[in-house]
């Protein structure tokens, strides 16, 4: 899979993440700011597993109680470490925020809805409704677990952007002096 390099718009994403990363900016402003309009895939699957790292509600920096652990601030230096190297995104397409939000959302809902049923209409109105929404569950998770599979079948995990930790320790020694670091 080959794919565009959006070199202006990957210079102020490696930026972003280790500004953003040191607790320089906050994530409103991390989003704000970020590259929009590109056409590089790396791009767009960065700032989606960069999201699961900071509480979207409010705005903060990642001090204080939302500090990276070690691993996270290893991953966010490998982040910027991709944004900063020339190689393509070889993952295939995958959305890192929304494997079950929806789905999980949808089946609060129903559970409630079922709960409501029982108690107006008794258990037998709320059998369907039950039935239909652990099928529903299944699916979500037969489906995330079907992408999660095909997604780790697709390189090495660990060096995630990159698709292969050679790539990875290469382009470590080439990268600005943070990536250098343990």
């Amino acid at each position: 899979m080959t794919s565009t390099i959006d070199r202006p718009a990957r210079d102020t994403a490696a930026s972003l993440i280790r500004r953003f990363r040191d607790g320089e900016i906050s994530n409103d402003q991390f989003e704000n700011q970020w590259p929009k309009g590109s056409t590089d895939p790396a791009l767009s699957a960065l700032k989606d597993m960069i999201w699961q790292f900071y509480d979207a509600r409010y705005e903060h920096t990642l001090t204080w109680r939302h500090t990276l652990k070690p691993d996270g601030h290893e991953a966010f230096t490998r982040f910027a470490c991709f944004a900063d190297s020339d190689l393509p995104y070889e993952w295939p397409p995958r959305d890192f925020k929304a494997a079950t939000g929806l789905g999980g959302f949808i089946i609060t809902v129903g559970l409630l809805a079922a709960l409501i049923g029982w108690a107006n209409f008794g258990w037998m109105a709320a059998i369907p409704v039950v039935v239909l929404l652990f099928w529903l569950d299944w699916r979500i998770h037969a489906r995330h677990d079907q992408a999660q599979k095909a997604f780790e079948a697709a390189g090495d995990v660990t060096a995630w952007p990159f698709n292969r930790a050679d790539d990875y320790e290469a382009a470590r020694r080439t990268a600005p002096s943070d990536s250098r670091k343990p």
